[in-house]
């Protein structure tokens, strides 16, 4: 038998060889792709955030989406807070005075302390939360506590970031039980405790502008490091007192400013405390600290205070002359000074009345705030400081007094004489 056997024609030669380079081809390209996503996968420990559509005009939104994910990663299920949200269209800002790195992204708290902020950023301030919406941020609050120092960077960048609350946001409601909610992570920080919180602390203070933020800060601050930050807090609560001296923080209550000045100043406030005074500015809060700041720091600066003819006729309260007579109790300099402003008849009748109280033993306090503890009342007189008033009191009716002037030591004499044992 003849077998025949045709050689393949050129073009089928080629077309086999063209299979096999395409087929070649075909396999590098696809183990150059599993390389490739062999390479570039995601791994389970870095999940990537979820983009947002906001993700340029609401920050907020972004972090409670990675929290949310940290939070999955770790087994905990993240649930929506029923605290109403609100949506940002500015950036954070930094205060004044604080320091922006401290805030970066870099420090990251716990997943579970991550979620909580999330949820509280989105509070909305401007309306009284009901009772469900209350416990919701207790719970967060309580949560943060929890997480003891693991919160503590999560609370930092929100202290940070957002910027005290006005007058009229803060008088919209108390979001469970606090002033604010900053003033609730003030008090988070104060019961979480430690260096770290300490160190929080101290640099939420630069800068801060609020009164009732910077005395609750300075109490904690003291009560866990005595002394150690004490420059630090006079030097923030001198710098929002002269602020509100220049009309910057109109609508603030003083009250727990003064009270720091009270408790913790020293000599080093008293230029500040003088100058706002000359201007004529709460003649009826800053004479009364200069009188009691420790060791008679400011009693020289209220002296030359109360000797200003211009400045008693502006003080209609008579905050100056009453803080005069309270000094002399303690601090001769202060009652001489008086005397002479009485021989001298330059004290107006209006303020005798508060001068007698003042030197029967009655302390007047200015202010009634109370953020750093109840003012103890004044001590019982002694038989000794009750006939040094006596003498006193004597010697003003003896000068002339006019008849307000001597109704009103007459009324201080009988108070006095009726404390003394028979």
């Amino acid at each position: 038998m003849n077998i025949l056997f045709r050689a393949p024609n050129r073009r089928q030669k080629y077309s086999g060889r063209s299979l096999v380079i395409v087929l070649a081809l075909s396999a590098a390209a696809l183990i150059l792709g599993l390389a490739a996503w062999l390479h570039y996968r995601p791994s389970s420990a870095q999940v990537a955030a979820p983009v947002s559509a906001e993700s340029d005009t609401d920050e907020l939104h972004a972090a409670g989406s990675n929290a949310e994910s940290a939070a999955r990663e770790h087994g905990r299920v993240a649930t929506r807070s029923i605290v109403p949200v609100r949506r940002s269209q500015t950036e954070p800002t930094v205060r004044p005075g604080g320091d922006a790195t401290v805030a970066s992204d870099s420090a990251v708290g716990s997943p579970e302390a991550e979620l909580a902020i999330a949820h509280l950023s989105q509070l909305e301030v401007k309306g009284p939360l009901n009772p469900e919406q209350s416990a919701a941020v207790r719970q967060e609050l309580q949560q943060l506590v929890a997480q003891g120092t693991g919160a503590i960077p999560a609370i930092h960048r929100f202290l940070q970031q957002n910027p005290n609350l006005s007058p009229d946001e803060s008088k919209g409601g108390t979001p469970a039980g606090y002033a604010s909610l900053r003033v609730g992570l003030i008090d988070a920080l104060k019961q979480i405790g430690g260096p770290e919180a300490a160190a929080v602390t101290e640099q939420i203070l630069k800068g801060n502008t609020d009164p009732l933020e910077v005395a609750l800060l300075t109490r904690n601050l003291e009560e866990k490091s005595p002394g150690e930050f004490r420059s630090q807090e006079l030097n923030a609560a001198r710098e929002v007192l002269e602020l509100a001296a220049d009309g910057q923080l109109k609508g603030r209550d003083m009250g727990p400013i003064l009270e720091v000045l009270q408790k913790y100043g020293d000599a080093s406030v008293v230029p500040s405390l003088q100058q706002i005074a000359e201007r004529g500015k709460w003649l009826n809060y800053i004479p009364f600290e200069l009188a009691e700041l420790p060791d008679g720091a400011g009693v020289a600066a209220l002296i030359e205070l109360a000797a200003n003819s211009n400045l008693i006729e502006k003080d209609r309260e008579n905050g100056l002359l009453r803080s005069l007579a309270q000094a002399s109790a303690e601090h001769p300099e202060a009652l001489a000074a008086l005397v002479e402003q009485a021989r001298l008849k330059s004290i107006p009748e209006r303020a005798w009345p508060g001068i007698a109280s003042a030197l029967s033993g009655d302390r007047y306090v200015p202010y009634g705030t109370s953020v750093l503890g109840e003012k103890q009342p004044a001590a019982a007189l002694s038989t000794e400081q009750i006939n040094q008033r006596l003498g006193l009191v004597d010697q003003l009716i003896g000068m002339n007094a006019t008849p307000a002037a001597a109704k009103s030591l007459q009324a201080t004499r009988l108070a006095l004489s009726g404390r003394l044992k028979p």
